[in-house]
Order: structure tokens, then C-alpha cells, then sequence
């Protein structure tokens, strides 16, 4: 095999890791696809190349995968091992959503519903991980995601009043532009998100929250209505939106109720493989200075109420059914993962100068 060619494997083995392992949940992770992974790179190092700093990167990512190992089995072995893994990743989830909707960003442009949705879903997930404490007190990963979502938790609380007071804050015309682009973002979500798409498999939480952001933009803006025709465009545009809002929630909540779990189980498969299809579309093989961050963070934001949706799905145990949606939902789970690392890599992409 040529240089060239052990490296384009060498390449590829990384790349399997990093999807698998990077950044996932010791307790769910696979120990067989790991020591495939293992095997394949031990047998590229049993025919080194001419190039010695290949040779080198390889054995050190040989050493790293090996050392990961151990930990993988160790963190298995502990009580409720997955579910703790799972609670711990719905946690690390939330911060991701905290990231790329909040972090950096200038807070009389950001929604405070949104922000408040989060942390309350934070505060829940928080509270299932610590019945596990209960269980397995010196779980030193355990108790460190506890006192980190604590902290997260009080650094939210205080960044919705600090939201809230900047969005008041300047003369009228600057209010009614940042209330008109909160209630466009609104917009720009019904119409990927649910325009022309399933109810079955539609997110209520992010429904309910653009209805409560398009009604709260509507009151703040009324006061402050001028007589002329821009400014009651406005006006009437945020209120036909939040009708139409209101409107789909019922329609949602209706399709939803009449569902059965293994129909929801299918609309809910379908919906995920249509935001994996829109990222490989959009992003993959983009450069990341020529893709849109804020619709990486939309995708993100639909695979998120997906997965709580299979989550919650009650189907018949040890079911066919049963078991298709737990590959579901550990798929969008692991693919949730990854493209928050490529929406930091896009981030960071653009916020570096071009020489």
C-alpha cells in the first residue's frame, strides 16, 4: 500500500472514530465497533509507510483509542449506566442550544422565550440526573454534571432579565426593529420547520414558544404604532402570523392525539432523515465560510424535538417497533452531536480574518 493511500485510511479510520466516540457519552458507546476500529488501524501500522510523522500520528491515535477502551467498560459497569449517560447528554444537548442561540451574541437581539424555554428544559433534565445520584454517589461524572448544570442554570436565569431589559432599551424606531426582526425569526422557523410538513412528527414545544414570542413582539409593538403604512404592515403581519401559529398548535396537538405510537414512531424517523438530508444538501462538502450557522442551529433545533419526541414514545417492550425507535433516537442523538461540533467549526470559520 502506497503513502498515500495509508493515509486516505488513516483519515478515514479518524474519521469513524470521531463520528462514533468524540464527544458521545462513554455508557453509550459501542466497544465492538471501537475494537474494529482498533484492529483496522493496527493492521495499517503493520505496514508502515515511508513517512514517519504518519507513522507517529498513527501509533499516538492508536494509544489515545486504546486508553478509551478501559473507560468505556468502566463507565458500562456503573448502575443504570445508559440512563445515566443519556441524562448526562440531555444536559450537554441544552448547553449546545445555549451556544449557538445565546453565547456571543448581542443580547437586544435575542428571544427570551426561547431562552426561558431552554432553561426550563434544562431544569428538568437536571432533576431526573440527580435521582440517579441517589443510586451511585461517587460517580465523579455524575456529580460534576450536576454542579455544572447548576451553574448553567443561574447564568440563564440571570441572562433572561438581561434579555429582556435590552430588548426596551433605546427610541421607538429602534424598539419596533428589533421586536419586527424577533417576530421574522418566527417566521423563518414556521416555514422550515412546519409549512408543508408532517404534523405528525411537529415539535409543540417550539410551536407554543413562537406563538408566545409573536404575541409578546405584537403587545410590545402596538404602543408604539405610528400612522403610517410600514409600521401597520407590521402590525398586521404579526397578527395574522400569530393567528396562523395558533391555528397549526391545535391542528399539531389534533394529528398528534389521533396518531397511534407506531404511526408517530414512523412520521417522527421520516422527519429526522429530512433534516439529515438538508444538512448532506447544505453543509457537507461546503465551505464552512459559505454556510448559514443560524440554519445549522434551525436543523439542530428540529432534531432536538424530534428525539424528545421518540424519547417519549410508550411502545410495546422488546417490540420490532420498540426497538426501530431506539436506533432512531440513538441515531439523532449521535448526529445531533456531531453537527453541533461542525456548527462550532463554522462559528469559528467565519469569525477568523481572511488574509
Amino acid at each position: 500500500m502506497s503513502t498515500e493511500d495509508i493515509k486516505k485510511r488513516f483519515q478515514s479510520i479518524q474519521s469513524a472514530y470521531r463520528f462514533h466516540f468524540a464527544g458521545h457519552p462513554r455508557a453509550s458507546r459501542n466497544v465492538a465497533q471501537l475494537q474494529k476500529i482498533l484492529a483496522d488501524l493496527e493492521a495499517l501500522l503493520s505496514q508502515p509507510s515511508a513517512d514517519s510523522n504518519l507513522n507517529e500520528q498513527m501509533q499516538k491515535a492508536r494509544d489515545a483509542y486504546r486508553g478509551e477502551l478501559p473507560k468505556i467498560l468502566t463507565a458500562k459497569a456503573g448502575p443504570k449506566a445508559l440512563e445515566v449517560a443519556r441524562a448526562i447528554g440531555w444536559l450537554q444537548l441544552n448547553f449546545g442550544r445555549y451556544r449557538r442561540g445565546f453565547a456571543g451574541k448581542s443580547r437586544d437581539t435575542r428571544n427570551p422565550h426561547r431562552l426561558q424555554q431552554i432553561l426550563e428544559n434544562l431544569r428538568k433534565r437536571r432533576a431526573h440526573l440527580e435521582t440517579f445520584a441517589l443510586i451511585d454517589r461517587h460517580n465523579s461524572e455524575l456529580s460534576g454534571a450536576l454542579r455544572n448544570a447548576d451553574q448553567q442554570c443561574q447564568m440563564y436565569e440571570k441572562e433572561v432579565g438581561l434579555i429582556e431589559s435590552a430588548l426596551e432599551r433605546g427610541e421607538a424606531i429602534d424598539k419596533v426593529k428589533r421586536y419586527v426582526d424577533l417576530e421574522g425569526r418566527q417566521w423563518t422557523t414556521y416555514q422550515e420547520s412546519f409549512a408543508a410538513k408532517s404534523r405528525g412528527s411537529r415539535n409543540l414545544a417550539t410551536l407554543s414558544r413562537m406563538c408566545d414570542t409573536t404575541r409578546d413582539m405584537l403587545a410590545r409593538t402596538e404602543p408604539l404604532h405610528k400612522n403610517d403604512a410600514k409600521h401597520t404592515s407590521h402590525l398586521r403581519a404579526m397578527k395574522e402570523h400569530a393567528q396562523l401559529y395558533e391555528k397549526e398548535l391545535s391542528e399539531v396537538q389534533n394529528t398528534q392525539g389521533d396518531l397511534s405510537p407506531e404511526r408517530r414512531m414512523g412520521e417522527l424517523g421520516a422527519a429526522a432523515n429530512q433534516c439529515f438530508e438538508a444538512y448532506r444538501s447544505e453543509f457537507s462538502g461546503t465551505p464552512r465560510s459559505a454556510v448559514d450557522p443560524d440554519r445549522l442551529d434551525r436543523i439542530l433545533e428540529d432534531l432536538f424535538g424530534f428525539a424528545q419526541q421518540m424519547e417519549r414514545l410508550k411502545l410495546p417492550s422488546g417490540s420490532d417497533e420498540a426497538t426501530q425507535n431506539e436506533r432512531n433516537f440513538q441515531i439523532v442523538l449521535d448526529r445531533m452531536r456531531v453537527y453541533d461540533r461542525e456548527h462550532q467549526q463554522i462559528v469559528k470559520a467565519q469569525a477568523t480574518p481572511v488574509h
